[in-house]
């Protein structure tokens, strides 16, 4: 899938992407990388629009498992807000 934000930056807490990195092994620039290269698998609206509405989330493979990454866009950027393995999504993707 072609990321549909490609004309907007991409930012992150850089905190945030050096735990994600030392607990799971994955980081926001492993996400970059897939965007780049158009391995998105989708891109989906937040499963809890009642708490959080404005959020979305990107479908990724890594590690062989796909992962989800919620993120926010205004008009300037895309925001991750963090990554982790699903497997309730693994299985409704890899089917």
């Amino acid at each position: 899938m072609r990321w549909p934000y490609r004309d907007k930056r991409i930012e992150w807490d850089e905190e945030k992407n050096e735990t994600l990195l030392r607990k799971r092994g994955v980081s926001f620039n492993d996400v970059v990388l897939l965007i780049e290269e158009e391995r998105v698998i989708d891109v989906i609206p937040h499963w809890d629009e009642t708490r959080r509405p404005h959020q979305q989330a990107i479908i990724i493979m890594l590690n062989d498992y796909i992962h989800v990454v919620p993120f926010v866009v205004d008009e300037e950027k895309v925001f991750l807000k963090t990554i982790f393995a699903s497997r309730k999504i693994t299985q409704r993707y890899m089917r």
